[in-house]
C-alpha cells in the first residue's frame, strides 16, 4: 500500500489540490483516461506533472504549468492553452500540438522529434537546445522565438518566412537552404 502511495505522489507533484490528486490517481490507475472535459470542469491551471505520455489533453487550459523533465510523448495537446508553460527537458516526441498556444513557453532542451506543431503559436518561446528533427511546423508562428542550439533538420513545412521572425546562434541546425538570424 505505501509503495503504491509513494508511486502516485511521485508521478504528479500536486499543483492544484484535488486536480493533482485526480491526475495522479487517474494516470496511475487508468492510463490514457485523462480527458479534456474533466480538466475544463476543474478550471485547471498551474499543474506540475511528470508522466502524462499518451494522455488526452486536447484544448486543456494549462498555462503556467510545469512539465519539466516530464514524459508527454504522444500526448494530445491539440488546441491547448500552454502560455508560459515550462517543458524544460520534457519528452514531447510525437506529441499532437496542432493549434496549441505555446507563447512564452520554456521548451529548453525539450525532445520534440516528430511532434505535430502545425499552426502552433510559439511566439516569444524558448526552444534553445531542443530537438525538433522531423517535427511538423507548417503554419507555426515563430515570432521572437529563441532557437539557440536547436536542431530543426528534417523539420516538415518550415519556411524561411517563419525563421525570419526567430533568432539563433552558430549551434542551431536548420534544414538545407534555410537560414536564421543571430540573436542579439
Amino acid at each position: 500500500m505505501w509503495a503504491f502511495l509513494r508511486r502516485v505522489l511521485r508521478r504528479v507533484m500536486i499543483g492544484g489540490g484535488l486536480l493533482g490528486l485526480l491526475l495522479a490517481l487517474g494516470w496511475t490507475l487508468l492510463p490514457g483516461a485523462l480527458r479534456t472535459s474533466a480538466l475544463h470542469r476543474l478550471g485547471v491551471r498551474h499543474v506540475t506533472a511528470t508522466d502524462l505520455a499518451g494522455a488526452d489533453l486536447a484544448e486543456a487550459r494549462l498555462s503556467d504549468s510545469n512539465f519539466g523533465d516530464g514524459s508527454l510523448a504522444r500526448t494530445d495537446l491539440r488546441g491547448a492553452e500552454l502560455t508560459a508553460a515550462t517543458f524544460v527537458e520534457a519528452d514531447l516526441r510525437g506529441a499532437l500540438l496542432q493549434g496549441a498556444d505555446l507563447r512564452q513557453a520554456n521548451l529548453i532542451d525539450a525532445d520534440l522529434r516528430e511532434a505535430k506543431l502545425q499552426r502552433a503559436r510559439l511566439d516569444d518561446a524558448w526552444l534553445s537546445g531542443s530537438n525538433l528533427r522531423g517535427a511538423y511546423l507548417e503554419g507555426a508562428s515563430l515570432t521572437r522565438t529563441w532557437l539557440m542550439g536547436a536542431d530543426l533538420r528534417g523539420a516538415h513545412g518550415l519556411t524561411q518566412a517563419q525563421l525570419d521572425g526567430a533568432c539563433a546562434d552558430g549551434d542551431t541546425r536548420v534544414p538545407s537552404g534555410l537560414q536564421v538570424r543571430s540573436c542579439p
